[in-house]
């Protein structure tokens, strides 16, 4: 998918010749993606000082990545509600 593309390029960035990024590089990862609270509390988690591509990719997917970001809800909505929908 497009989003698993921006996270794969975004951590090639990121790494430096390693399969692995250490905690502030994992950081400033999350910042770029516009995820600086569930980095900061992925970072809090992390039993170890670095993490894998694999291991991001599975955080972000899971719905344990979603709990993270209390006060924020998803909704379905056809394209014609969507439009009619002001904030």
């Amino acid at each position: 998918s497009d989003q698993r593309t921006r996270l794969r390029e975004a951590f090639q960035f990121y790494r430096q010749g390693q399969g692995q990024i250490d905690v502030h590089e994992m950081r400033m990862l999350f910042r770029a993606l516009d995820l600086d609270f569930e980095g900061e509390t992925f970072a809090s988690n992390l039993p170890g000082s670095h993490v894998s591509l694999t291991q991001i990719e599975e955080e972000v997917s899971s719905q344990t990545f979603y709990k993270m970001q209390k006060g924020r809800y998803f909704v379905a909505l056809s394209l014609d509600e969507a439009e009619n929908l002001r904030a």
